[in-house]
């Protein structure tokens, strides 16, 4: 228990810039491809890789992204920028790590190697482009951006380009993409506009809390009485749209189970606190898994634990 709480205070910081540090902990060999002991095999003639844990971190100075072995020892730095580098997001091979950064001016998506060599950017965009999310076949990446006016889905390939546009619905936000497995359905956050994601106009030189990554000023003192947030389930291309749940409340940040079967998610309610809540991707046997102030759930490697890996309370 000692060595899990001196973990959580190397990754939480205080004031905006533990938000800031709500990056989406990505668990190498866990959420993706499993086994988090020594190494994970990623199958015949496929040399071990260590598993690893990446996060965002501000020890240094700046957010930057980090590396370290699951039980908190070993850390690396992957990141030297000037600028913010947040939401990392493994490759399911575990060779490369997608995340976003504002080192250019402005927040877009980037590409480096698991040891952070080999630095791209992916994207260019006058606006913000932000959560991304590795697709299982490690081509593409699935992404937030208001570039168009409010907060869609976009996917860009790993060696750049134009972005496809997945969704377009302007009444709505979508945030916080996540890829089943099988690279057949992702799950996303749909978001009363402007609520969650700050408009064009608006856009501050880090972004509002959303999701995996937050760098308020001051911490949040709860959504306000009109904002809501469904969890939704799409075909990538963002057709065939199903909502999971659609209470009112304000889930976001879903992540699937390894069988693709459940959902997990945050909800936070009217006084700021967060819950951890699971469904199933029918939208059935939803059941509370959390109620003391969490944020970001992540599958474990067993499938059959889940946990929150960063706390928004100290």
């Amino acid at each position: 228990m000692k060595q899990q709480h001196e973990m959580k205070k190397r990754t939480l910081l205080s004031g905006w810039q533990a938000m800031a540090a709500l990056s989406g902990v990505a668990i190498l060999g866990a959420a993706a491809l499993g086994g988090c002991g020594g190494g994970a095999s990623a199958g015949p003639g496929v040399p071990t890789l260590e598993s690893r844990i990446v996060f965002a971190s501000d020890r240094d100075g700046n957010l930057e992204l980090y590396s370290m072995k699951p039980d908190g020892t070993d850390p690396q730095r992957l990141t030297n920028s000037a600028g913010i580098d947040t939401q990392p997001s493994w490759s399911f091979d575990r060779r490369q790590i997608a995340f976003a950064s504002n080192r250019d001016g402005n927040f877009e998506i980037y590409l480096i190697n698991r040891d952070g060599t080999n630095p791209r950017r992916l994207t260019n965009s006058a606006t913000l482009d932000l959560d991304p999310a590795f697709a299982p076949d490690g081509q593409s990446v699935l992404f937030v951006s208001n570039r168009d006016g409010n907060a869609e889905l976009y996917r860009v390939s790993i060696n750049g380009g134009n972005p496809q546009r997945v969704t377009n619905t302007p009444a709505v936000d979508e945030l916080n993409p996540a890829w089943r497995r099988d690279g057949q359905k992702i799950a996303f956050a749909a978001a009363s506009p402007n609520s969650l994601f700050p408009p064009v106009a608006s856009a501050p030189a880090a972004p509002a809390r959303i999701s995996r990554v937050a760098s308020e000023r001051a911490p949040r003192s709860g959504p306000g009485p009109t904002e809501t947030s469904d969890i939704v389930i799409a075909n990538p291309d963002g057709s065939n749209r199903e909502n999971v749940t659609s209470q009112g409340a304000i889930d976001t940040e879903p992540t699937w189970s390894p069988d693709g079967q459940q959902i997990a998610f945050s909800r936070t309610t009217r006084n700021g606190s967060g819950q951890l809540y699971i469904v199933d991707s029918s939208g059935e046997n939803l059941r509370l898994l959390f109620s003391s102030d969490q944020h970001n759930p992540v599958f474990a490697p067993d499938a059959q634990r889940k946990f929150s890996p960063l706390l928004s309370t100290m």
